[in-house]
């Protein structure tokens, strides 16, 4: 049975267990009353009137209003990167509206509460100054508390594509999970998964990108085709600050990849061939000579500076001619 918050008394932890055994009938009717009100909310407000609810139920689980003090992140916690404006944005949201859903925790002591799955909406609560926050508790081992934040983060779509990256490694490493068995625990494909993971491949420079939300997850996917981390980190760059589409980038990549058109042997072969002839006319005319031909035609042009230079070309061919 789980424990109530500081401060509660212990006749509601008797709740769902034969309430006329435990209050009288006055008590029993006002505690109903207030969980049937409760069941027809979905907000948990943290205003100072609901402040002083310390339990509710929320259809069959025990959710509590308890000192943010109490709550701590899991350091396991696969979400590393929290925007700030976002948190921000969120913050404001609660002030509004309160904290829609509660945090998921597990109880790790007495009055102190570690974090499954909701550190975005406790950070904003932590900003807004708010003493108390809703908590949901679920009685899990240590493993299980990291396998159930993995899945939590994975499933709401929380993490940014490397985060998910290694909360899918984590997951398959220290609980000996295959892609498959991963696949249906998260209701992910199996390529889907596969696609992710591979985004690990990438220079961290470029991992930075992602998690920073500079580089969408599908241009990072494109980049894995390239080995060069370099080019990588150029082609993720030139994404960003020409805002190219992943289309974009998949074109580049593809001309990277293809590789120059090989030089046929026998055209090189000649082409050396016709140099040599150019060399040794030159040679034996002590001129500058050309050869210029295109399907086996062509012409030699011959160079001479002056009269005398002409006539002693002339000469050498006659004398050559003989």
């Amino acid at each position: 049975m789980t424990k109530l918050p500081k401060g509660e008394k212990n006749k509601f932890s008797g709740l769902g267990r034969g309430l006329g055994a435990l209050l009288n009938n006055e008590a029993t009717n006002s505690l109903l009353r207030e969980t049937d009100n409760q069941n027809e909310s979905s907000s948990y407000k943290t205003n100072d009137d609901n402040n002083q609810r310390k339990e509710s139920l929320f259809e069959k689980n025990k959710v509590y209003n308890v000192n943010i003090n109490f709550v701590m992140p899991n350091e396991n916690q696969p979400r590393k990167f929290f925007d700030k404006i976002k948190l921000e944005e969120l913050a404001n949201s609660i002030k509004n509206n309160g904290i829609i859903q509660p945090i998921l925790v597990t109880k790790v002591a007495k009055d102190k509460y570690k974090i499954i799955a909701g550190e975005r909406r406790w950070r904003a609560a932590r900003l807004l100054g708010l003493k108390e926050v809703p908590i949901l508790i679920r009685e899990l081992t240590e493993s299980e508390v990291l396998e159930q934040a993995l899945i939590e983060n994975i499933q709401r779509q929380d993490l940014n594509a490397i985060e998910e990256a290694e909360a899918l490694t984590r997951l398959m490493d220290e609980h000996k999970l295959t892609q498959e068995e991963v696949s249906a625990r998260v209701g992910k494909s199996r390529s889907s998964i596969a696609n992710t993971l591979r985004l690990l491949s990438l220079p961290q420079s470029v991992q930075s990108l992602v998690i920073q939300d500079d580089l969408s997850a599908g241009h990072a996917r494109a980049l894995v085709a390239i080995k060069n981390e370099e080019l990588q980190l150029s082609l993720a760059e030139e994404a960003i600050n020409k805002d190219l589409s992943v289309r974009d980038i998949e074109k580049k990549i593809k001309k990277a990849l293809t590789p120059p058109k090989e030089i046929d042997a026998q055209s090189e072969a000649y082409r050396l061939s016709l140099q040599e002839i150019e060399d040794l006319l030159t040679k034996s005319l002590g001129t500058k000579v050309q050869l210029r031909e295109k399907n086996n035609k062509g012409r030699i042009v011959i160079s001479y500076y002056s009269a005398d230079d002409r006539e002693r070309i002339l000469e050498i061919l006659e004398n050559n001619n003989n």
